[in-house]
């Protein structure tokens, strides 16, 4: 009843309603008012004309109306039909920005990843980058101009973003002045995370865009005969056209993509993290049929474990490469805390064997019912640490007295304090500088990360003994909830991404601690072996204690037996 009253309502309908009334109304006007006899036929005819003028007025309005309204149609089938024209032609300029845009991100990213961390970052030139940047931007503008101005903006947006960037590179002379070294290279950091962030949020906007504008597409070419099979095909042909998109509509399963936001805290494009992951993305999108769709960000959300392992559980970033103790010190599972024990592995085979068997799968589950909001997906490798220095190592008594750079608590710090260490932590940026300066005596690390920053370079570097004590463990670990929303189908082949990813990441990393150790040596870093018999005999006592500490002397009896 509503429905219909408002209906009437509508202007076309109103104006007939008034004449019929105004009809009714007239002759009665008329009579009354007037003093007119109706029924004679002068005052017929005047009544007549009046109605038939308001009629005349309400059919000239319905004309203009119905005018307007093809008008229209015709303005909007014509726009469709533009639209549908240069079709081909958008979809090709966005995807052309698109991948301009991840070019741009990717040179830039080539040119900072390697110094980010290092003092050498003063030495990245404005001029390079702002003629990058100007490269691209005589690349990118002139095909945005082609599309509507929300990617127009979008694209002077990140390139301002990047002018920022750029100018902060251009005055860092006067920054470094007013501040310091240490205060520019951190905020250097920043600003470069704040820019790839930009970017990367700019290319998914265009994936976005692109997608939008497809579907409006199909949804104004679908009642068209744009699909229709060619007449010059034959009977033959078309019977099998019609077979196969009818086989595809039935078997073929709806693609829903979903995106996974993989991040580390390791700048350089080269890193073994790096190029796990990399091999993840690859087989991932391959075998999902691109229904797994992977971003990786390297240390551009952060360089921090603890703050990546943070937005992971928040739901900001699917996927992280992170310590065994930092997930302890963020969900309270202290088993973890087992795997940095000094000498608790003997080679690359044994902590093989290890994480990819009982052990491996136990500190998997023991996360998963423990964290509740954490998945493990597999272990990375970060290599093998030794410790380098001002001096040789050939016994427990070279260590007395002399500050490491290391952890300052837990067992790794108890079982140096015990043996005369004086131990100090340290933003791995500043390791150079402290070694350089003498502030501290020692480090220790993997070969392909101490190396890679120069740190053998400097005087109190320069003097690598082969320790071996620590096989170090990485988690590569995901969002449960994130895991959970996937198919089978994709859960599948994630896993056998990770497979892939695994092996890759452990190859990678064996391969440039070989690399990386003859780099040492022809930078004139002097390598000594060390008998690990003194070392593990006073950690041994200690290691048994922490295990019970923390009740987890059954996984620190599991570990042993696999030597």
């Amino acid at each position: 009843m509503v429905k219909k009253l408002i209906d009437l309502m509508r202007p076309t309908y109103f104006l007939v309603i008034i004449a019929l009334f105004v009809s009714l109304i007239i002759p009665f006007v008329f009579n009354k008012v007037l003093n007119l006899e109706f029924a004679k036929p002068d005052t017929l005819a005047y009544v007549g004309s009046i109605i038939g003028g308001i009629l005349t007025l309400i059919g000239v309005y319905l004309t203009i109306r119905h005018s307007d309204n093809s008008y229209k149609k015709a303005f909007e089938k014509e726009l469709e039909n533009e639209f549908i024209n240069s079709f081909p032609l958008k979809i090709e300029a966005i995807n052309n920005v698109k991948i301009e845009s991840e070019r741009l991100l990717s040179e830039y990213k080539s040119i900072i990843g390697n110094v980010i961390e290092q003092t050498e970052v003063v030495g990245i030139q404005y001029e390079t980058l702002k003629e990058l940047k100007n490269t691209y931007s005589n690349k990118l503008l002139p095909v945005a101009g082609k599309l509507d101005g929300h990617v127009y903006v979008e694209v002077i947006h990140y390139l301002e973003e990047i002018d920022h960037f750029n100018n902060f590179i251009l005055d860092k002379d006067r920054f470094i002045q007013r501040n310091s070294l240490e205060l520019y290279i951190e905020e250097f950091k920043v600003k470069f995370a704040h820019m790839c962030l930009k970017v990367n949020r700019s290319i998914e906007f265009f994936g976005e865009y692109q997608e939008s504008i497809g579907d409006y597409f199909t949804k104004i070419t679908k009642d068209k005969n744009l699909w229709k099979p060619n007449p010059m095909l034959s009977q033959q042909q078309f019977k099998t056209s019609f077979y196969e998109k009818f086989f595809q509509s039935v078997v073929k399963p709806n693609k829903e993509k979903v995106k996974i936001a993989v991040a580390h805290n390791q700048t350089s494009l080269e890193n073994p993290y790096h190029l796990g992951l990399e091999k993840f993305k690859e087989i991932a999108e391959k075998i999902s049929d691109d229904t797994l769709q992977v971003e990786i960000h390297p240390g551009t959300l952060g360089t921090n474990e603890v703050e990546l392992l943070a937005k992971l559980q928040k739901g900001a970033i699917d996927v992280v490469v992170v310590s065994p103790n930092v997930i302890s010190s963020k969900t309270g599972i202290t088993e973890l805390d087992l795997l940095t024990l000094p000498y608790l592995f003997d080679s690359y085979e044994h902590w093989e064997r290890a994480v990819d068997g009982n052990v491996g799968r136990h500190i998997s589950t023991l996360i998963k019912r423990k964290s509740h909001n954490l998945h493990v997906l597999g272990y990375f490798s970060a290599g093998v640490r030794h410790f380098y220095g001002k001096k040789p190592i050939d016994g427990l008594e070279d260590l007395n007295g002399m500050t490491v750079r290391t952890q300052t608590t837990g067992v790794v710090a108890e079982y140096l304090t015990k043996i005369g260490v004086i131990t100090t932590s340290m933003v791995w940026g500043e390791i150079y500088q402290g070694l350089q300066q003498k502030v501290i005596d020692f480090a220790e690390n993997a070969y392909p990360y101490f190396v890679e920053q120069n740190h053998h370079k400097t005087e109190n570097g320069k003097h690598i003994t082969e320790t071996g004590h620590d096989y170090t463990t990485r988690v590569l670990i995901m969002n449960e909830k994130k895991y959970a929303g996937l198919s089978k189908k994709q859960k599948k082949a994630l896993m056998e991404a990770v497979n892939a990813a695994v092996e890759e990441e452990r190859q990678a990393i064996y391969e440039q601690e070989a690399v990386y150790k003859e780099i040492a040596l022809q930078d004139g870093a002097q390598i000594y072996k060390v008998d690990p018999k003194p070392f593990k005999q006073v950690l041994e006592p200690i290691q048994q204690t922490f295990a019970e500490n923390i009740e987890s002397e059954n996984l620190l009896k599991m570990i042993k037996e696999l030597k």
